[in-house]
């Protein structure tokens, strides 16, 4: 699951560096020779979108999403795993009806053969399809997440919830970092 995980946060980020390359080439290519690529800002949207969703995904699983969390740290076990439950179902729900709107504009798509009105001419249903699909994947994820926390707090207790759906605090998430710089030098333990 991990590495499957890690796939899905590096496939968006080398898209970007190939849209970013591609881009660059666009611009030597209007600077210099008076041509065009057509369609660069279409394939950009494009991997902006389908991007966009599969970060989504690794961002929750890795507790990466933004959380005002000032006082959260003082407040009881109880209240914390409540707001972690309120968070988790609210973005489910969010998610869940992100996915369905993306799926009825996929169908829409479909049932009309769609095509963009561009220079590339790309069936939509193809952007759109992995669209749907990082949007559906995240839903899916999201809701589990709420559903496992509910459990977990009915079976271990609320500072159990704490201790697996917190995000990390200031101090672990630089710990973390400095960990990773370190072995991806070489200095610490794989």
């Amino acid at each position: 699951m991990k590495r499957g995980l890690d796939l899905l946060a590096l496939a968006p980020g080398w898209a970007l560096f190939g849209l970013s390359l591609l881009v660059g080439c666009e611009v030597l290519a209007r600077k210099f020779f008076t041509f065009s690529v057509k369609g660069v800002d279409e394939i950009g949207g494009y991997v902006l979108a389908v991007g966009s969703a599969f970060s989504f995904i690794y961002a929750l699983t890795q507790h990466a999403h933004i959380r005002v969390d000032i006082a959260f740290k003082y407040l009881h076990p109880r209240i914390r795993a409540l707001l972690h439950l309120v968070a988790y179902a609210t973005l489910a729900v969010f998610a869940g009806l992100l996915a369905w709107r993306a799926a009825a504009v996929l169908l829409r798509s479909i049932s009309l053969d769609a095509i963009a009105p561009t220079p590339l001419g790309a069936p939509l249903v193809y952007p759109q399809g992995l669209w749907v699909f990082g949007l559906t994947v995240f839903a899916v994820i999201a809701g589990w997440m709420a559903v496992r926390l509910v459990l977990t707090f009915m079976r271990e207790g609320a500072v159990a919830v704490d201790r697996q759906f917190h995000a990390d605090r200031l101090e672990e998430e630089f710990l973390a970092e400095k960990r990773d710089a370190l072995r991806r030098a070489g200095v610490g333990k794989p």
